[in-house]
C-alpha cells in the first residue's frame, strides 16, 4: 500500500521573501499580509507609547500609517529585486 504523501513531504527548498511574494500564490499572499500585519503592529505599538509618553492621542495613527507604508514598501523592494536578480541571472 502506498503512503499517503503529505504536505511537508514536499518542497523542502527555502526560498526568499522575494521568490515568494513575486511567484504569487498563496505564500505570496501570506507574506504581504504578514509584512503589512506586522508593520503596522510594531509602528502602532511605538505610536502608542509615545501617546503614551507626551499625552497624545494622534501617535499612534501617524505610527499605524508609517507601519503600513513601510509593510508596501517592503513588499514593492523584494518583488522588484527579485525580478531583477532573476532578470540578470537569464542574460548570462
Amino acid at each position: 500500500m502506498a503512503e499517503e504523501k503529505k504536505w511537508w513531504d514536499g518542497d523542502k527548498k527555502l526560498r526568499t521573501t522575494g521568490e515568494l511574494v513575486s511567484d504569487g500564490g498563496l505564500s505570496g499572499a501570506v507574506m504581504s499580509i504578514l509584512y503589512l500585519i506586522i508593520g503596522v503592529a510594531v509602528w502602532g505599538g511605538i505610536g502608542y507609547l509615545g501617546d503614551l509618553v507626551f499625552s497624545t492621542t494622534w501617535l499612534v495613527w501617524v505610527g499605524v500609517l508609517i507601519g503600513a507604508v513601510g509593510g508596501l514598501t517592503l513588499v514593492f523592494t523584494h518583488m522588484l529585486v527579485f525580478t531583477h536578480m532573476t532578470r540578470q541571472n537569464k542574460d548570462r
